[in-house]
């Protein structure tokens, strides 16, 4: 999957301009109700700001300071070390930046960096949710040994069964050497058929669901 599947469009989103007034980004922001809102730039992603980086250089200051810091420009105070990912890059580059950067949201650009739009970690996980088939069939957890073909000989005894294949993922077990984890998701008239079916050809099945 791709990230422009789940892009949440520009359109749609409170955008602030860089030439705006911190005060005026202030109340945007609080009004809507968000911790931090991309600043964009002739259509071009900057970077974010946040409340909590307008309040901390507001207290920092003296009361003659905090009048001029309310009236200057947001573009001096926007945090531009933001990554950004790019409409066809895939939905796992995105789970890997949330993983290892503390960022809000990841902005996402075309070819000519115009933006689009921005990547939330909800997102995210409401894309691996509906690719793993949640909610739907009965789950499997199936452990087997790592050889080559395995997949195919899994989905073989499954059809044999007259069972449909809605998802299908493999994990590496903790501490388990050599041994892999398919997790399955299917649609069968007959459980107690297709777990025959599966045991048969070597699989161990270890949880349904």
């Amino acid at each position: 999957m791709i990230i422009k599947n789940i892009l949440l469009k520009k359109e749609s989103l409170l955008v602030l301009e860089s030439n705006q007034k911190v005060q005026e980004a202030l109340e945007r922001i609080k009004s809507e109700g968000y911790l931090s809102l991309p600043v964009i730039e002739d259509h071009r992603f900057i970077g974010c700001i946040s409340v909590y980086d307008i309040y901390q250089k507001y207290y920092e200051k003296d009361d003659i300071a905090r009048n001029i810091f309310l009236n200057s420009v947001i573009s001096d105070y926007v945090k531009t070390d933001i990554p950004v990912l790019h409409a066809k890059d895939i939905v796992e580059d995105a789970s890997l930046l949330f993983s290892n950067k503390n960022i809000p949201f990841i902005p996402v650009v075309d070819d000519k960096d115009v933006f689009l739009g921005i990547v939330t970690q909800k997102a995210i996980f409401s894309a691996f949710t509906r690719l793993l088939g949640y909610g739907r069939g009965t789950r499997l957890t199936i452990h087997t040994p790592d050889f080559k073909g395995r997949i195919s000989k899994l989905a073989k005894a499954i059809k044999n069964a007259e069972g449909n294949i809605i998802s299908l993922a493999i994990n590496d077990p903790d501490a388990k050497m050599d041994i892999k984890e398919i997790i399955i998701r299917l649609e069968a008239d007959n459980l107690e058929r297709i777990k025959e079916s599966i045991e048969k050809k070597g699989f161990k099945i270890v949880e349904i669901e």
